[in-house]
């Protein structure tokens, strides 16, 4: 398939492998902060948790313990400290977590890291800032985030529960962002191996496209080539398999085609042979001076005369049948009635009928109208009467039938009916039957009734052979004549 990238497979498998690393993009980053947030929220519940167990505790001691004051450390008073980091359920695992205790102006009385909040001092920055804008009532608590921490502050009441200091507790983001980063590397991992059974499946999946594509690519220059033998067999279950069934179609209607073509030169070249060669002989009889007496000359210039007509005329069905085949002639459409027309092609046959003693049996009791073209499908008739008349014994009879939305036109005459072959190639270019003229008379037919959105058959009845010209809607039935 030449440069892999650009092969059917590769597109497919790149394009699936671009939108494996959008979507793990995607959802990795969207995942990773909604996880963040997540743990956010549970250091903050755990905080809290931590808080009021430390708010329990203090209430429970008897005044004078140590490390329960609201001063610093070791004084006596009702304060929650008790003088070391906090252990904190984050997720599943366990963190450390601090705590201070301040009064309501934020001075520091109890710290679990004195190197980081020093008792005495004031707590400032991002804390102090969310604490001064928040007023804490007894019973409440407070979540907030800083770029440093994750803290909430809990309301220590006094005496007369008013609320008499604060309690401040914290867990470092670096802690959380790490059980996040954590978490995003091991979906990285998950993602990862998806990814590669991803790429596994679409490259697989891009061969089991590109292999009946490569096969279908094959056929085609096969028949390119003008080689139609073998058949295209693709058993996939789906679409691919039903492009295969119409491209088997495809190559047994241009193997017909390609056939008749071949057919239709091998008959050409034979019938413009035969009035060719009939022409040279009188011709050249006439020339070398074998025909003798102004009686045999002029019998041999007739003879020229009408095999020239002949090959003129055949010459000129053969390119009207070739227009007509490939939409070149132009159609004039007109509302015309059928009836007139089949009496005009009664009376173009009733000399030839005559010569052979057959009656032609036309008697309409309604008049049909028809859009249509009625040069051409004057043509038709005269065609189709021309053959019934070749092969009745005494008459033929015309009628016309209204057919739903159309009308048929029966031709039937009272002969031996058609042969097995006869029924087989009577619309075949060149096919003459057992009486017939050049051959291309009922192929014109066919060819224009079919342009019109109609079809032609043939088949014997007990009378002898009948043609059914069927043409579509756009008919008008007219009062009785």
């Amino acid at each position: 398939m030449g440069n892999r990238f650009k092969s059917f497979s590769a597109k497919i498998a790149l394009g699936y492998i671009i939108l494996l690393v959008v979507s793990f993009l995607v959802v990795g980053f969207s995942f990773h902060g909604l996880v963040t947030k997540f743990l956010v929220r549970d250091a903050q519940d755990s905080l809290l948790r931590e808080g009021e167990a430390m708010m329990e505790a203090a209430a429970l001691q008897p005044p004078g313990n140590a490390g329960m004051g609201m001063g610093p450390r070791g004084s006596h008073g009702h304060g929650p400290g008790h003088g070391g980091r906090r252990r904190l359920v984050l997720g599943t695992r366990l963190v450390q977590g601090d705590y201070i205790f301040t009064d309501l102006d934020l001075n520091i009385m109890d710290s679990s890291r004195p190197d980081l909040f020093p008792i005495n001092s004031t707590v400032t920055g991002p804390i102090g800032d969310v604490l001064l804008k928040e007023r804490l009532t007894p019973g409440s608590g407070l979540r907030f985030s800083t770029g440093d921490f994750v803290a909430v502050a809990l309301p220590a009441a006094g005496a007369g529960s008013e609320v008499s200091g604060i309690l401040i507790l914290l867990a470092a983001v670096d802690i959380v962002e790490g059980i996040s980063w954590e978490i995003a590397r091991l979906l990285l991992i998950i993602l990862a191996a998806a990814s590669l059974l991803g790429i596994l499946l679409a490259l697989a999946l891009g061969r089991s496209i590109s292999r009946p594509l490569g096969f279908l690519k094959k056929k085609a220059r096969d028949m390119a080539s003008r080689d139609f033998s073998h058949k295209v067999d693709i058993r996939t279950g789906d679409e691919m398999e039903e492009l295969g069934e119409a491209f088997d179609l495809m190559r047994e209607k241009l193997m017909e085609y390609d056939a008749a073509q071949r057919r239709f030169l091998q008959n050409a070249s034979h019938e413009l042979k035969t009035p060719l060669m009939s022409i040279q002989g009188y011709a050249e009889a006439v020339k070398d001076g074998v025909v003798d007496g102004e009686e045999e000359v002029d019998r041999s210039m007739d003879v020229v005369i009408r095999e020239s007509q002949r090959l003129k005329d055949m010459v000129e069905d053969i390119i009207f049948l070739s227009k007509l085949e490939n939409f070149e002639e132009q159609y004039d459409y007109n509302e015309v009635e059928i009836e007139e027309l089949l009496h005009e092609a009664v009376e173009s046959v009733q000399g030839f009928a005559g010569d052979r003693g057959i009656t032609l049996r036309f008697s309409p009791d309604t008049m049909t109208s028809l859009y249509c073209d009625g040069e051409k499908m004057l043509r038709v008739f005269v065609n189709i009467l021309g053959n019934a008349v070749n092969h009745a014994s005494d008459e033929v009879a015309i009628s016309v039938e209204q057919a739903g939305d159309g009308c048929k036109v029966i031709f039937q005459d009272d002969g031996e009916g058609f042969t097995e072959k006869d029924l087989d190639r009577l619309f075949d270019r060149f096919y003459k039957g057992s009486g017939g003229g050049s051959g291309l008379g009922m192929a014109i037919a066919r060819t224009i009734v079919g342009n019109h959105g109609g079809g032609i058959t043939a088949d014997n009845t007990d009378m002898g052979a009948r043609v059914v010209v069927l043409l579509p809607g756009g008919v008008k039935m007219k009062g009785q004549i």
